[in-house]
């Protein structure tokens, strides 16, 4: 192989190097372009969950039978997760010296999400959510340019959206554990959850939150 040859091989591969560079570069931004696009519809779909009233059917809801028989009342000028959050606060006080049992959990999101008015709307911005942390997962790339665009789905989220969603994952994975195993798992990969488990919010009621139950979506140490 001569010198020209050599030169030829050489301009030949920093073309296709360039290529590659600009079709990742091309495949990025368009994956920057829709991430965007998904971050406004969540953020609506949020928003969206707020504009509805009346948003209960009963401003009165009750506890899982062994915390009390007592009601708990819902403060309608609160957003839907930040009465979740209240409703499930205040439960965990109830019972300051023992744990929430995982039925109690689902117990806990059934009895708040079947008085909604609009149950569909929840769902719905849960799908959506999922439906963009999944796009996330499952595109071609390094995961730390997946964690990156998860992290910010994250910080568009507040704690007590994110109790919320927690627990519904909680409850959708006791009523569909084969097909939730895969959602479970991917929001387990990617530590999803870990801001929620850190933050301030959560940290009110950890006390009364099953290890076994922050470990089906967390890498928990002992309490």
């Amino acid at each position: 192989m001569d010198v020209s040859d050599i030169i030829q091989t050489g301009l030949l591969a920093i073309g296709i190097l360039t290529l590659i560079f600009y079709i990742l570069q091309y495949r990025r931004n368009n994956q920057k372009a829709s991430l965007d696009d998904e971050m406004a519809t969540l953020s609506q779909a949020f928003r969206v969950d707020e504009l509805y009233h009346p948003k209960y059917v009963h401003t009165a809801i009750s506890y899982p039978n062994r915390i009390s028989s007592e009601t708990f009342m819902i403060d309608d000028s609160l957003s839907v997760f930040d009465s979740f959050y209240e409703y499930v606060r205040s439960a965990a006080r109830l019972i300051p010296d023992s744990e929430l049992t995982h039925r109690e959990m689902i117990v806990l999101y059934n009895n708040f999400a079947e008085n909604l008015v609009h149950r569909d709307r929840l769902d719905m911005t849960f799908q959506i959510l999922y439906s963009c942390v999944h796009g996330i997962i499952s595109t071609i790339g390094f995961n730390s340019d997946k964690k990156k665009r998860l992290s910010r789905v994250q910080n568009t989220i507040t704690s007590k959206q994110l109790i919320c969603y927690y627990f519904n994952q909680i409850q959708y994975f006791d009523r569909q554990r084969i097909y939730n195993k895969y959602i479970r798992e991917e929001l387990f990969e990617y530590e999803f959850f870990k801001k929620m488990f850190e933050s301030e919010p959560y940290r009110q009621i950890q006390n009364q939150i099953p290890l076994s139950v922050e470990q089906l979506f967390y890498k928990q140490e002992i309490k």
